[in-house]
């Protein structure tokens, strides 16, 4: 206080936070990778863009490897992480299972009889969406009213759901943001989204098979980040002992 007992004023000065450099980087390389897929779309002719994208190809052969490798990282790091364990086992079933989707279960690698359904061999995650969107096209051929009619209502069904639960909604929502990967989980979906939608020949374009291979990579690539993210956040908090 001064001697006429007010006290002295002050005024606060917000600091403006520098970008984390790790940020910075993680940022670059998904604009590089964007770039690229834009790129090869334009330069790459069809024939080039089938050797580049076929099945057990470079493109997805390191697909497979990183969500392989995400998922050890997590499932072997879960039990020492002080925060974000479930987010870590979340991320590291997910990417477990999209590795054995991208190998076909073991299909060709054991020699699996693998089991059909709707005239569609299901040996892989997205089998199970061909074989939906095959339901619903034979149905709506023959029925349509009927399948629209189940349709709209399996839509509404959904939105009173999500709303309904809302709150957990929001409280994920919150869990995510706090280990700062909510972006990348916003990501990842709308990539695995878009490449789902490729594969099902809903949106059609010039090399749209190496597209969908990229946006995969970029899927794996997004979860890879999430956990390497958590662990970060984890190595930075004092230890107990």
């Amino acid at each position: 206080m001064n001697p006429n007992g007010q006290r002295p004023l002050t005024i606060k000065i917000k600091r403006r936070h520098k970008s984390n450099p790790i940020t910075r980087k993680k940022n670059a390389a998904f604009l590089i990778i964007a770039v690229v897929i834009l790129f090869s779309m334009i330069i790459f002719t069809p024939d080039a863009a089938n050797t580049i994208s076929r099945e057990d190809g470079p493109v997805e052969n390191l697909t497979t490897f990183i969500f392989l490798a995400t998922a050890v990282t997590g499932i072997i790091s879960t039990p020492k992480q002080t925060i974000g364990k479930k987010a870590i086992a979340a991320i590291s079933a997910v990417s477990f299972l999209a590795f054995l989707s991208e190998i076909s279960f073991g299909e060709r690698l054991l020699e699996l009889e693998m089991p059909h359904a709707g005239g569609k061999q299901l040996d892989g995650v997205h089998d199970l969406l061909h074989m939906l969107q095959k339901i619903l096209i034979v149905n709506y051929k023959y029925h349509p009213n009927e399948t629209s009619i189940v349709a709209i209502a399996l839509l509404i069904a959904s939105t009173g759901l999500a709303y309904k639960k809302r709150k957990q909604l929001g409280r994920l929502n919150s869990y995510l943001k706090k280990l700062k990967i909510r972006s990348l989980m916003i990501s990842a979906i709308a990539l695995a989204a878009l490449s789902q939608l490729l594969d099902l020949n809903i949106i059609i374009l010039r090399n749209g098979r190496l597209l969908e291979e990229a946006l995969e990579l970029a899927f794996s690539l997004c979860l890879a980040l999430a956990v390497l993210k958590v662990k970060q956040i984890n190595s930075g908090l004092p230890r107990n002992g």
